[in-house]
C-alpha cells in the first residue's frame, strides 16, 4: 500500500510519514507540481492508495489539487473502485471546507491539525483506510 502526504509544510510531511511508515510506503509532496509529478508517474502501473491532502497550499487550494488528481484519474480511465482515498488534513475545520472535502471531494475523512498518532490512527480505522 501507498501513502502520498501532500502538505507545503516539511515537518508535518515528516510527521504523517513518521506515524504512517508502519502502514504503508509514503511519499510526500510540498508543492503542487510535486504533487502532481507523484500522482501521475504512479497512476497506471502503482497508484496511490489514499492521499493526505492539506487544504492551504501555495498556488492551488487542496480541494483544488484534488480535482486534478480526479481529472487524472477519469483522463487514464481508472475504475471507481480503484481511484484513491482521500483524507484532508487541516487547521481549517471550517464548516465550508468540511463539506467540501467529504460532500463535493468524496474525502473518507477530515483530520483537524493539531493531531495526534493515535488520534490519526483511530480516524482512518473508523474509515476503514487501515484495517486491522
Amino acid at each position: 500500500m501507498k501513502f502520498l502526504i501532500v502538505d507545503d509544510d516539511l515537518a508535518m510531511c515528516q510527521i504523517l510519514t513518521f506515524y504512517l511508515a508502519r502502514y504503508a510506503r509514503c511519499f510526500s509532496a510540498t508543492s503542487t507540481a510535486e504533487a502532481l509529478k507523484l500522482f501521475t508517474q504512479y497512476l497506471r502501473r502503482e497508484p496511490f492508495h489514499t492521499v493526505f491532502m492539506d487544504i492551504e497550499m501555495p498556488g492551488f487550494k487542496g480541494h483544488e489539487i484534488v480535482e486534478l488528481f480526479h481529472d487524472a484519474e477519469t483522463k487514464c480511465r481508472i475504475p471507481e473502485k480503484d481511484r484513491f482515498n482521500l483524507v484532508m488534513v487541516s487547521a481549517h475545520a471550517d464548516l465550508e471546507n468540511i463539506n467540501l472535502a467529504l460532500y463535493t471531494h468524496k474525502a473518507k475523512c477530515f483530520i483537524k491539525k493539531p493531531f495526534t498518532e493515535d488520534e490519526l490512527v483511530r480516524e482512518l480505522r473508523e474509515a476503514k483506510i487501515l484495517v486491522d
